[in-house]
């Protein structure tokens, strides 16, 4: 009970909120108080309303320069798709021609586990522009030996111990450069890659790659906040109006709402950084139960785009693909579309070759679904309205709809490549599906040791398959040099990625 005062006495009572949510309340209260009539807090959450009777959007962020031009984020943004394939993630976004396709995996070492990385993207390739691995365990001098063809590689490798490491693999194409910063290179906390991808005839304006790797603990203590407290300077000294991707395995589990999860969300929303992952990327058996958690996290700022995301649910080690396809100025501001798409598809693409180097290829139709949305926001809906019969209504619909997806088919070509000059045969996939269908049989019953040795075998028996199925291949390509010292030293320059350009 509040004695005292008059009756013209207020009591204002606020929320307790986080520093960054109140920075983005003053800021929504301050820029947009001539354009929305209603913004007020509710359970932590920033809501605005223009007037009575609309809509009521959740602010996360905000991105503008003038009350004219600005975006809200909001939180109908924040979802992934769950894939079981590659392959069908690439066929999916390959339809949309996405302009950056990004993929990051946890490889926990990329001497053990190299050759089955190689092996899963073997068909797939062509449609990723951006590799990203954490957790490489490597040293500097053995990069040589893991260039993977087409791609450049920056990297961050520990030098006096082991573990850690992020590498970034980039199309040879594209203009990528290398940006070090006081604060990326700074970084006690976590182990940063930086990388700027310059104007060029993809981008219109350059693009920032952060790359993190951050280790759950450094000498025995999980030092979140000195990492949030780097992370805000190195977001502080980019160009607030840049585009910016961020991604890694930060060891934060999203699924997790702790306060530290809390601060890091609000840290990248204050920045303008759309969460894109939000689904379970480690799951893991411990002690007979099944624990799951989100640690692998893609975060984008890129205005006027669309974004797709996956969970790719095919485990090298023991952490999910992550992976996010962005496509520039196509679309309205700042939305996000869920990709809908059958698990086990086949990847499709039309791809150009010259008749001198032409390979066998299959046609197939695909729908275009840019070409379904322009035709159904064309078709006129007014002749509908004058049937009175629901069954004639239903049937004229249903018509329309049958009539424009039969009109946005188009014809692409998969290509089939030579696999017999290659190590990677059908048999290593199908092994590696298996593995993952035991696990997945496993993680069903996780007490059931019969299904973990069944498992754990498997999973031996192919690995070490994999690896042998390399090794031969490497040792063939050398001994069919028949003894010519150039041709071996051709071979080793090739497999040490130290292949000499051509003079034209």
């Amino acid at each position: 009970m509040i004695t005292g005062g008059s009756d013209k006495s207020y009591i204002f009572i606020n929320e307790d909120m986080t520093k960054s949510a109140r920075s983005i309340l003053w800021n929504t209260k301050k820029q947009l108080r001539q354009v929305f009539k209603y913004i007020w807090v509710s359970n932590g959450k920033i809501l605005i309303k223009k007037a009575d009777g609309e809509k009521t959007t959740c602010v996360r962020s905000l991105i503008f320069a003038d009350l004219n031009n600005f975006d809200i984020i909001s939180d109908d943004r924040i979802f992934a798709a769950e894939v079981n394939s590659l392959n069908g993630w690439l066929s999916s976004i390959s339809n949309n021609k996405c302009d950056l396709c990004l993929l990051h995996v946890n490889i926990r070492s990329l001497k053990k586990y190299f050759s089955e990385l190689l092996v899963t993207l073997h068909d797939s390739l062509k449609d990723i522009h951006i590799i990203v691995i954490t957790e490489p365990n490597i040293n500097s001098p053995m990069l040589n030996l893991y260039q993977i063809k087409g791609f450049h590689v920056n990297s961050f490798t520990r030098t006096n111990r082991t573990g850690g490491g992020v590498l970034v693999y980039t199309r040879d194409t594209w203009l990528a450069r290398v940006s070090e910063t006081p604060h990326t290179t700074g970084m006690r906390a976590a182990e940063c890659v930086s990388i700027v991808l310059d104007k060029g005839t993809i981008f219109d304006e350059p693009i920032y790659l952060l790359s993190l790797y951050r280790p759950p603990r450094i000498n025995k203590k999980n030092k979140v906040t000195q990492f949030l407290y780097e992370l805000r300077n190195i977001l502080e000294s980019l160009p607030k109006k840049i585009k910016i991707v961020l991604c890694g395995d930060i060891n934060i589990n999203l699924l997790d709402k702790s306060p530290h999860v809390t601060e890091y969300e609000n840290l990248l929303a204050e920045f303008g950084l759309i969460k894109c992952i939000d689904k379970t990327t480690r799951q893991e058996i411990l002690n007979g139960k099944i624990v799951r958690s989100c640690l692998d996290h893609i975060y984008i700022r890129a205005p006027s785009a669309v974004i797709q995301s996956a969970v790719i649910q095919h485990k090298i080690a023991d952490h999910y693909y992550v992976s996010a396809a962005v496509q520039w100025e196509r679309a309205p501001p700042c939305t996000v579309q869920r990709c809908s798409m059958p698990a086990a598809s086949r990847r499709t693409r039309l791809t150009r070759v010259s008749p001198a180097h032409a390979v066998p290829a299959t046609q197939r139709r695909v729908l275009d679904n840019r070409l379904v949305r322009e035709k159904l926001l064309a078709a006129d809906f007014n002749a509908l309205m004058s049937y009175d019969c629901p069954l004639k209504l239903y049937n004229a619909l249903r018509q329309l709809f049958i009539n424009i997806y039969n009109d946005c088919y188009k014809t692409q070509i998969t290509r089939i490549s030579d696999r017999n000059k290659c190590w990677v045969t059908d048999k290593l996939k199908q092994m590696i599906a298996e593995r993952d269908r035991l696990f997945t049989l496993w993680s069903y019953d996780p007490k059931n040791m019969v299904k973990r040795l069944a498992y754990t075998k498997y999973r031996n028996k192919c690995t070490k398959l994999i690896n042998k199925c390399n090794n031969d291949f490497v040792k063939q390509s050398i001994v069919n040099c028949n003894n010519n010292i150039r041709k071996i030293w051709e071979k080793i320059n090739l497999i040490l990625g130290k292949e000499k350009k051509k003079l034209g």
